[in-house]
């Protein structure tokens, strides 16, 4: 009996010698790849990438976590510290520069974890410049990466994103307003027709720039924003400009900070935008109210406090959608 009883005794000292001995194996290796991985490669990543490309402002709108991480390139994974990602598509590293990850990268690298409508902004502004200035990157570099990494996670969000991108936006804002307006019903915009960033137009002997042009009705469309458009100089400025344009046969339409602040500014804005437009706003979506909630949270500052959802601009259509939505959800604060 005695012996029968410290067999069990015997095969758990084997089991727990057995299991401590591949701990310290595994250690061991964890050890071994933490020093191959020291000496690997390593590029900046995420937000501290993105503030070394001049994005810092960028960041704070879409809250992006304030953490160093890194990327190293290898055909299989390995132990990595905190922070450090691993990249099996080492054809990715030519998309580096000054061991740091290129906009075009940091793009697909995002577009896994952003929604839909973060990332179509965070393109929006990875492609946005001064007027008159080459931008750092371009919609075409954001589709070249996205095509040529296959398999990579989030690429196809990223190619869905693209298609409503353009370069040549000159700040948050005026990147805020374009998806406002022309994005589809179903991403919460108002499905105008795609209007063109910072296009110029030349009258006699000056040159002018609209923040949105729409060509089909030559109709310029403007932000105008407290920081530079809230003095006599700009103001003067600005009455020259919109009476050279008015002359020659240009309809301008001139955006506050408030209107995309306020639900019932906004409201009259796209109303008087459609009419000028010879667009109809009619909601037949249910999807709209949704991203409508969250496309609107990215303009919304914390002073305006929460709105519920069910105050959403009277476009047509929206009411039946919104008791659709209220029957499956019920109310939801904007956020």
């Amino acid at each position: 009996m005695c012996e029968e009883r410290s067999r069990p005794r015997q095969t758990c000292m084997t089991i727990f010698v057995c299991h401590c001995s591949r701990l310290s194996i595994s250690l061991c290796a964890q050890s071994n790849f933490a020093q191959y991985t020291h000496f690997m490669e390593r590029y900046l990543c995420g937000r501290k990438a993105l503030e070394y490309w001049g994005l810092l402002e960028t960041c704070k709108i879409l809250s992006l976590p304030e953490k160093e991480e890194y990327v190293v390139f290898s055909k299989r994974d390995c132990y990595r510290p905190s922070g450090v990602h691993w990249c099996q598509f080492t054809s990715a590293k030519r998309y580096t520069e000054n061991g740091i990850r290129t906009l075009a990268y940091l793009f697909l690298r995002y577009a896994h974890e952003l929604s839909l409508l973060k990332l179509i902004f965070l393109g929006l502004q990875l492609c946005a410049c001064p007027i008159g200035q080459v931008p750092q990157c371009t919609v075409r570099r954001l589709k070249e990466c996205a095509l040529s990494l296959k398999g990579h996670q989030g690429r196809r969000k990223a190619l869905q994103a693209l298609q409503y991108i353009q370069n040549k936006s000159c700040s948050p804002m005026e990147s805020k307003l374009y998806m406002h307006l022309c994005l589809p019903n179903s991403l919460g915009g108002c499905g105008f027709p795609q209007a063109i960033l910072n296009h110029p137009i030349r009258v006699g002997s000056n040159l002018f720039y609209l923040d949105l042009y729409f060509p089909t009705v030559r109709l310029g469309v403007e932000y105008d924003s407290y920081e530079y458009h809230n003095n006599a100089r700009s103001f003067s400025q600005d009455s020259f400009r919109d009476a050279k344009l008015r002359t020659a046969g240009y309809q301008l339409v001139h955006v506050k900070p408030g209107q995309l602040q306020r639900i019932e500014a906004f409201q009259d804005l796209a109303v008087n935008l459609s009419r000028l437009l010879k667009k109809p706003i009619y909601i037949r979506t249910e999807k709209f109210l949704e991203n409508f909630k969250e496309l609107f949270n990215l303009s919304r500052t914390s002073s305006n406090g929460p709105a519920w959802l069910s105050d959403l601009p009277k476009f047509g259509g929206v009411p039946q959608a919104y008791d659709q939505y209220q029957n499956r959800a019920g109310k939801i604060l904007l956020l």
